[in-house]
């Protein structure tokens, strides 16, 4: 009679997303037992939403009115598929017995696949410096560490990331609904997140509320109060029409 369910493999380990393959041996307590009929179940011990399990199996046992149908002779491989990286066990129960057994395997992360940057999204005034941190991941979301200091950061449509990874600042407010966006890269591989940058929220810089862009070479009225009332230089640009310069009102000019 069969008293043992037993799982082996030839694999301690696996990488994320790759067939991890094993075996399930009805035994005696010593050998396998050819005439074993049993039905298996497989489960995992750790919640593995993604991962891919072999259906309940039922074995077959040799049958001379159908010698060329081949038995399992009490054993039998699988396959499974596993996503996250962990500590993970394979079960197997016997559906009527009960007799069940557990497989230890350790499921690696795979290889670099985007980045996730914090924080996403964030809230800042123009021209104030957003500090992010790039975390690399897989394409099952397994987490590779951090890649701040090896990731080049980037911000459209305006604004600067500064040479110290993970420091980005826009240069003006939003526009249209439409919100700036930070772009880190490690490798060719990518992540974003959103900067929100209000229109009345105080630019860094001068004080004032935060101009929007109006686009490349183009001038915007600012208020009276803009740099302590103090006139500026114009920059090489057109002025927006009604957008004349004066000491008392001076303009916000942006170069193309």
């Amino acid at each position: 009679p069969v008293t043992n369910i037993v799982l082996s493999s030839s694999a301690s380990s696996v990488t994320a997303g790759d067939a991890y393959p094993f075996t399930v041996t009805a035994t005696d307590g010593t050998n396998p037992v050819a005439d074993y009929m049993g039905t298996v179940h497989f489960d995992l011990q750790q919640a593995d939403t993604q991962a891919t399990l072999p259906a309940d199996y039922t074995f077959k046992a040799y049958s001379t009115s159908s010698p060329t149908i081949p038995g399992d002779d009490g054993t039998h491989g699988f396959t499974a598929t596993l996503k996250k990286a962990t500590s993970q066990h394979i079960l197997a129960t016997d559906t009527v017995t009960t007799l069940a057994d557990s497989l230890p395997v350790t499921v690696n992360p795979a290889a670099l696949d985007h980045l996730t940057l914090s924080p996403d999204p964030s809230t800042v005034s123009s021209n104030t410096g957003q500090a992010y941190t790039a975390e690399a991941r897989d394409a099952y979301e397994n987490s590779l560490g951090d890649k701040t200091p090896a990731t080049t950061f980037s911000i459209t449509p305006d604004g600067t990331c500064a040479i110290t990874p993970g420091t980005c600042s826009a240069t003006t407010a939003d526009t249209g609904g439409s919100h700036h966006t930070v772009t880190g890269t490690v490798n060719g591989k990518t992540g974003a997140a959103s900067l929100v940058v209000p229109a009345n929220a105080p630019d860094a810089r001068t004080g004032a509320p935060a101009s929007p862009y109006n686009g490349a070479g183009t001038c915007a009225r600012a208020p009276p109060a803009y740099n302590g009332g103090r006139p500026l230089q114009h920059s090489a640009g057109t002025a927006a029409a009604g957008a004349a310069a004066s000491p008392s009102l001076p303009s916000v000019c942006r170069l193309m």
